[in-house]
C-alpha cells in the first residue's frame, strides 16, 4: 500500500518530503503551499480522493530550524563497515563525505 501510495505523493508538487512511520500515523507528508485555500485544495484534491486515506490531521509550521548538516554518528555507534552490505557502505561513505556549508 505505501510504494503505490509514495508514488502518488511524489506526482504531487506541494509535497516536499514524506515519511513512513511507525505509531499513531501511517504516513507524515510535508506540504508547501501559498495560503489556507491552497493547503484546502491540495487535501481535497490529492487526499481525500485516494483510498488508502482514512482521516487527515494537519499541523502548521510557523518556525523551523534545521542542522546545516547531519553529524557523523559513525564513530561510537557500533556500526561494523565489514558486515553492512555494500550499498549501506556507498551510502555511509557519502554522507561522511560531505561538508558542512
Amino acid at each position: 500500500m505505501y510504494r503505490t501510495f509514495g508514488a502518488h505523493l511524489l506526482s504531487i508538487k506541494e509535497a516536499v518530503a514524506h515519511y513512513n512511520l511507525a505509531g499513531s500515523y501511517d504516513v507524515l507528508v510535508h506540504v508547501t503551499v501559498r495560503d489556507t485555500a491552497h493547503l484546502y485544495d491540495v487535501l481535497l484534491d490529492e487526499f481525500t480522493t485516494r483510498p488508502e486515506v482514512d482521516r487527515l490531521q494537519t499541523y502548521l509550521i510557523y518556525e523551523s530550524i534545521r542542522r546545516p548538516f547531519l553529524p557523523d554518528l559513525r564513530e561510537n555507534c557500533g556500526i561494523d563497515l565489514n558486515k553492512t552490505s555494500k550499498r549501506r557502505r556507498n551510502q555511509l561513505a557519502r554522507t561522511a563525505s560531505r561538508k558542512p556549508r
